[in-house]
């Protein structure tokens, strides 16, 4: 008896090892001022507004964190991220715990030290310390992924196991559809495996109706919109069903899972899919831990963000798992080298366990590297904000035509680095749910919102009657009258709207007085993808402007910072050949932004 009560013991110490050691690992490293590849996140988490039909469960778990009164909302927020990465690791655990007790029913301690090593070789390494210390991070999508393995496969009553597990596969699919997908082929082919897939129609009415009533935060966002086309609008522009992607370059499939978990865990989750699938006791959920684990691989092929800024709860779930089945592959080769007849086959055994503990060492490593990286590019996304924003006057109406921007504005806002007294405006979705807010400050918005509504583009009278009250300021768009062009005077990254039109001297003296500022925090952004492109965008609107007014002068200056984040632009390539040639001043079919 003495013998149980240490082996529960130590059980229960592992367990805790292995939610706490990755959620305090997130929490030291936690950022006040995300990057910008989390804005999207970020404003989700805060409540800044739903950014499409998934996801919307960051939002209800980080609202209790928003009413504590300490730090800033981004950095509340957060802590969910943290709680997140802390039960994805107990996940974790108990599934190696429960691929133990198949395999060696009589492996008291062996199970506790493998699940603590498997699941920390996923929850130390990269990917899961990067999306687990921001707020709105992939982790929590990672912990629906698993969460209806770990239900189906533990607890003694098997009736309550599949309605808690038809409650998390909605959770899940309510979050992203991949996740679902995920844990309804690890409970479908596990169910086949081990021959318990019958039920009776009113079983399955109960699993139906407990499935529906986990897919009710998808109410969540479809009661923000009017109507199907706002909602499909909606969709279509912010959410993405295998994860918001970032920008920069994305390894393949096989450079991801080398580099992420490393040659040796590969190769030991190869070695867990044959020594599971062998055995007759394991091969039910060996057999659902590989297709779930192949079907993350299928999707991170299709496309689902697999770095270097954003990576997917479908990309990390998969981490997971194959992390479990590195674990099932070293149990199998510790038992083949103890059973073998040869000195100190123990010891050898033992070695080759500690050799596990040796892997997470090494993702934290290089986890504390990308982390310490990644502050670095925060910190110059301040100094970015600040010269963005802060320089513009007082009470500004900002007129944002580029979703990315205008998402950057209400992170930054979450962050603390966000001056109150601007108004950011929403161009690119009038009638949306972020446009009311703006109309409700400023009434004198109405007429502008009309002219985008009717003709996608404003009228002079429309916006000397804002500016009248208010300093605006925006980017000139391609679509609109070219002369709206000439009353468009640089500030930073802006363009200030004045009533009357200016010239090439005052544009000239505009551009000069922070010429240096500018050069230098467009140097800053080329280091961060996503801040190069909302850079690029406003820079190359900016080039649009010069080109309608056909000032050589200008558009040569704009195009020198352009350079700097966007050296191959195509718009700039296009305007220069244009005025080269003198075919005109502004080429057709130039965009200005990445348009939805």
């Amino acid at each position: 008896m003495e013998v149980d009560r240490k082996g529960v013991w130590f059980d229960r110490v592992a367990a805790a090892l292995a939610a706490l050691g990755p959620a305090l690992f997130a929490a030291l490293h936690r950022l006040a001022v995300p990057d910008a590849a989390h804005d999207l996140a970020v404003v989700r988490a805060v409540g800044g507004g739903y950014t499409g039909l998934f996801r919307a469960l960051d939002t209800v778990l980080a609202w209790p964190l928003l009413l504590v009164p300490a730090g800033t909302p981004a950095h509340r927020a957060a802590f969910a991220a943290v709680v997140a990465t802390g039960g994805f690791g107990l996940c974790l655990f108990v599934l190696v715990r429960g691929v133990v007790r198949a395999s060696m029913p009589d492996a008291t301690r062996l199970g506790p030290l493998l699940g603590l090593a498997s699941s920390l070789i996923a929850t130390l390494g990269t990917s899961v310390q990067l999306e687990g210390t921001v707020a709105g991070g992939a982790v929590l999508g990672a912990l629906l992924a698993v969460a209806p393995m770990v239900a189906f496969v533990t607890g003694p009553h098997q009736g309550a196991r599949r309605v808690r597990t038809a409650f998390l596969l909605g959770l899940a699919a309510s979050y992203e559809p991949g996740l679902g997908l995920m844990g309804l082929v690890f409970v479908a082919s596990h169910a086949l495996a081990s021959r318990t897939w019958k039920i009776s129609l009113r079983e399955g009415a109960v699993l139906a109706f407990a499935a529906l009533a986990g897919l009710a935060p998808l109410l969540l966002p479809i009661s923000r919109h009017r109507s199907l086309p706002e909602l499909a609008a909606s969709v279509s522009r912010f959410a993405s069903p295998l994860g918001e992607p970032g920008l920069g370059h994305h390894p393949s499939v096989r450079a991801y899972f080398l580099g992420e978990l490393g040659v040796v865990a590969v190769a030991f989750a190869a070695l867990g899919v044959f020594a599971l699938l062998r055995e007759r006791a394991s091969r039910p959920v060996g057999l659902g831990l590989t297709l779930a684990a192949a079907l993350g691989v299928g999707i991170v092929a299709l496309g689902a963000p697999a770095g270097p800024t954003r990576y997917a709860s479908a990309t990390l779930a998969t981490v997971g798992l194959a992390s479990v089945l590195a674990g099932s592959g070293m149990l199998a080769l510790a038992r083949f080298v103890q059973n073998t007849r040869v000195p100190f086959a123990g010891a050898s055994a033992a070695m080759i366990l500690l050799l596990e503990l040796a892997i997470p060492a090494r993702g934290a490593d290089d986890a504390s590297l990308a982390l310490a990286s990644r502050r670095k590019n925060a910190d110059a996304g301040v100094r970015w904000a600040t010269f963005a924003f802060d320089g513009l006057p007082p009470e500004s109406a900002v007129l944002v035509l580029d979703p990315a921007l205008f998402h950057r504005a209400l992170a930054l806002r979450a962050q603390g680095a966000w001056r109150s007294d601007l108004l950011a405006v929403p161009l690119f979705d009038v009638g949306g749910p972020a446009a009311g807010p703006a109309l409700v400050k400023e009434p004198r918005l109405s007429s502008l919102y009309r002219d985008m509504a009717l003709y996608g583009a404003p009228e002079e009278y429309s916006l000397s009657q804002l500016s009248a009250v208010r300093p605006v300021v925006g980017s000139f768009d391609v679509h609109w009258d070219r002369r709206l062009a000439r009353h468009f005077v640089a500030v930073g990254l802006f363009d200030r709207y004045s009533i009357e039109p200016r010239g090439p001297s005052d544009r000239r003296m505009a551009r000069d007085e922070r010429a240096v500022d500018l050069a230098e925090r467009s140097r800053e952004a080329a280091n961060d993808p996503e801040l190069r492109q909302v850079t690029a965008t406003m820079l190359r609107a900016r080039a649009v402007a010069a080109g309608a007014m056909g000032e050589r002068e200008w558009i040569a200056r704009t195009l020198d910072d352009l350079r700097v984040v966007a050296p191959d632009d195509d718009v700039a390539a296009r305007l220069v050949r244009s005025v080269v040639t003198g075919k005109g001043s502004l080429p057709g079919g130039l965009v200005t932004a990445s348009r939805p």
